[in-house]
């Protein structure tokens, strides 16, 4: 068999460009239907860390006790004695905030609605986000809260005057701004961002976290589905606008049972409209409800009639039958659903990775043996290991693969070792609980590192050596990728394997 003919890289590139969807079918302009409440979900059904609603419902009904007291040494009587014991996730300082209900500290914009800079992102140019509360809010009961996300290229004046009208329907309105302008919000770190922001709200103000909606126009349309998809337990309902899933086949759209969905697309959109009516289609295959709405004639920006019906039409989905508050707000001690986002593995509290970034390499080989020895299973040990014996595994390998590329020292004889860490983190099971896809697909990217030098090596050496670790090296990039799609580093070791493959020259 000629080399060229074993090569099949193409398998890890086909993954995040091809698109298995069904044939599109022809789907008419509909209206919504009344929205009926979704039977009360038993204990078995309620996503981990979520509330049931019956707790929930408890605790609100003491946050309207707290609320409704006017006098301070009685409020926090209850909070010591009712709120407290129910982990509220709020400190009694918290919650004397949001009984000022202010808007945040900047200036205003057009509407009354605030312009804010982001606290955690004081120096970022980008890091501000717009915010509009509710009409005649009041923190003596809870409120809805509604992401909205602006298109590509624009930023959180995009949507504003579309979503205010979620504020008549007892909505806040978080319009966050994309940290890179020409980002997606599928990005990691968007993610985290969208999250910190939801809990931000919820220290400030009174949030029913059962009302809680997404939506977003074009890109943002498009990091819509895909925070549905990630996150379908968060969500009381969803909407997207001239977008599609950024998904290459169909199995996540079950993720989208059960969450009320509204999809408007432009029959004439220059983005297909081929795109969300295959997506609809296998939606409805699948017997998952949908509402799609085409707009006759409309382009990428569909009439306001368009937007006003599908404003009206989420406001009307009733509460989720379970709460996720615990994954924002929850007692000291205890890490966020943004922090987890972040840190999914809780690497930054590891001591062993401390001795890693401070260059103790030595040091950390010792301590990860000596806790490898009392957790044989841990993942994430064996993984941190293969880090500390070949540090390089942590740096990106440049865009063109050549000796040049793995001329640090530190490639040089630890490869082995590493190697073998690394396919123990594979087959153990221990300390990847939050995060077993994305800690399996950044492992296979380290063994992909490992083959590519490999490759490299045995390429200068002439011959048809090179075709064993050139295989090896795509197979791994195709499981990084089939495990996590948004492993884009790994993305681009396979684009750069690919254009060093002697077979195409």
């Amino acid at each position: 068999m000629k080399p060229a003919n074993r090569i099949r890289l193409s398998v890890a590139i086909a993954l995040v460009l091809t698109t298995a969807m069904p044939a599109p079918a022809a789907i008419p302009d509909v209206t919504s239907p009344p929205a009926k409440p979704p039977p009360p979900a038993s204990p078995a059904q309620v996503p981990a860390g979520c509330w049931p609603a019956e707790r929930a419902e408890r605790l609100e009904k003491s946050l309207d006790a707290f609320f409704a007291e006017p006098d301070a040494a009685k409020r926090r009587d209850l909070y010591q004695k009712d709120l407290a014991p129910q982990q509220v996730g709020l400190t009694l300082d918290e919650l004397q905030t949001t009984l000022k209900a202010e808007p945040p500290e900047d200036k205003k914009t057009k509407g009354g609605v605030v312009r804010a800079q982001t606290p955690w992102l004081k120096d970022h140019p980008r890091g501000w986000f717009n915010f509009a509360m509710p009409q005649d809010y009041n923190p003596k009961k809870a409120w809805g809260l509604c992401v909205a996300l602006h298109g590509g290229g624009g930023d959180g004046d995009n949507v504003v005057r579309w979503y205010q009208r979620f504020t008549r329907h007892g909505y806040f309105v978080i319009y966050p701004t994309s940290l890179q302008a020409g980002g997606m919000w599928s990005n990691n770190a968007e993610v985290v961002n969208v999250y910190r922001l939801i809990e931000w709200a919820a220290r400030r103000y009174r949030i029913d976290f059962r009302r809680l909606i997404i939506t977003g126009a074009s890109m943002g349309g498009i990091g819509t589905w895909m925070h549905l998809m990630s996150r379908p337990e968060l969500w009381q309902a969803g909407a997207s606008m001239a977008a599609y899933p950024p998904v290459s086949s169909v199995s996540p759209l079950e993720k989208l049972r059960g969450v009320p969905f509204y999809v408007v697309h432009g029959e004439k959109d220059d983005i297909s409209v081929e795109g969300p009516r295959r997506a609809v289609e296998e939606l409805r295959r699948r017997g998952i409800e949908v509402t799609y709405v085409e707009a006759p004639g409309a382009g990428h920006t569909v009439p306001d009639r368009f937007w006003s019906d599908m404003i009206d039409w989420l406001a009307r989905q009733p509460p989720k039958p379970w709460s996720p508050r615990p994954l924002f707000v929850l007692p000291e001690g205890k890490r966020s659903l943004a922090q987890i986002q972040a840190d999914p593995l809780d690497w930054a509290a590891d001591p062993s990775m401390k001795l890693i970034r401070e260059g103790k390499y030595a040091d950390a080989r010792a301590e990860l043996t000596r806790r490898i020895g009392q957790s044989p299973s841990d993942a994430r040990l064996h993984m941190m290991r293969a880090m500390a014996a070949l540090p390089a595994l942590t740096k990106p390998l440049p865009d063109v693969l050549n000796a040049d590329a793995f001329k640090d020292a530190g490639w040089s004889g630890p490869d082995a070792q590493a190697f073998a860490d690394l396919c123990r983190a594979l087959s153990a099971t221990g300390g990847i609980e939050n995060a077993p896809k994305e800690f399996q697909s950044s492992v296979h990217l380290m063994l992909a590192k490992i083959w590519a030098k490999r490759f490299v090596a045995d390429l200068g050496n002439g011959g048809v050596a090179w075709v064993n670790p050139f295989n090896s090296c795509a197979d791994e990039v195709s499981h990084a990728l089939r495990l996590n799609p948004q492993n884009l580093e790994a993305f681009r070791l396979g684009k750069a394997l690919n254009a060093s493959n002697p077979a195409r020259r």
